[in-house]
């Protein structure tokens, strides 16, 4: 294989690793989010969506704004973390400024946009363990092979591990007490959080405009990598890191659409008592 032919394949891996897939994962927790709001606004009580679950999953979706504003070096010029408002449907915002000129700021737009979901998959996660760490563990298998990484392999290694973390998912339910308070106040936490993890327009429109600068980067450091023959792909792919995001994207997954089915039957019931 020559060097460009190379160069193209392994970038290709790189961004499916880093990019591609966390972006697909990213999507269905975008669409469960937000499949779980229409619910509420179908049923006619979109203020329990707002006021029930906004005021612990709102805060914690501008945080995870704001959080990697600092991190990326962008001026918050305001920040509401609470503050519904019924003539433009926003329940808070951040707004930031950057210089355009600096890789650094530009590519914290991506981060910026996707803060939420990163901070709420994280945040479920550590919920989880606070109230089951004797029960709960992340699924074990790799998510990528760890030998012949090809595109392939990487489908067939995904399909083992959705197999192992739904399988994993369902036993832990099995074994919880719902008679439990704990387990209550758990899952209202849970579908709090995971209700207002869906992403904004501007959201979106803040995610792309670092995603260039971002494959950009990517390039120049799979470019160099190649120079030296060093295989970042296959580190990356074996790493506990990757293994450990995906497992997280996949569990907040779960918890996503176990809230989803929860609010689709709570909704249904308001419907029916309603007459609608």
């Amino acid at each position: 294989m020559n060097f460009l032919t190379s160069l193209i394949f392994h970038y290709a891996q790189l961004l499916w690793l880093l990019v591609i897939l966390p972006f697909v994962f990213g999507l269905v927790l975008y669409f469960l989010s937000r499949s779980t709001r229409n619910l509420f606004v179908k049923a006619g009580i979109p203020s329990v969506d707002i006021y029930l679950t906004g005021w612990i999953g709102v805060p914690l979706h501008e945080l995870g704004h704001a959080l990697f504003c600092v991190i990326f070096n962008h001026k918050i010029t305001d920040i509401q973390l609470f503050k519904p408002n019924k003539q433009d449907g926003t329940l808070g915002y951040v707004t930031h400024s950057y210089n355009s000129r600096n890789w650094y700021q530009a590519v914290g737009n991506f981060f910026i946009g996707c803060g939420p979901i990163i901070i709420g998959v994280l945040a479920l996660y550590f919920i989880t363990v606070l109230f089951f760490s004797e029960t709960f563990i992340l699924p074990s298998t790799p998510i990528v092979p760890l030998n012949n990484i090809s595109f392939l392999t990487f489908f067939t290694t995904i399909g083992h591990f959705l197999q192992q973390a739904f399988v994993g998912f369902w036993q832990f339910f099995k074994q919880q007490d719902f008679s439990l308070w704990q387990f209550w106040v758990y899952l209202y936490l849970t579908l709090a959080i995971a209700s207002h993890m869906q992403l904004s327009m501007p959201d979106v429109r803040t995610m792309f405009r670092g995603l260039l600068v971002l494959c950009v980067i990517l390039l120049l450091g799979m470019f160099i990598a190649e120079i030296w023959e060093f295989p970042v792909v296959a580190l990356l792919a074996t790493s506990h890191v990757m293994h450990y995001l995906y497992a997280l994207l996949l569990f907040a997954i779960c918890i996503s659409t176990v809230n989803f089915v929860i609010t689709f039957a709570i909704t249904t019931i308001v419907k029916l008592v309603r007459g609608k």
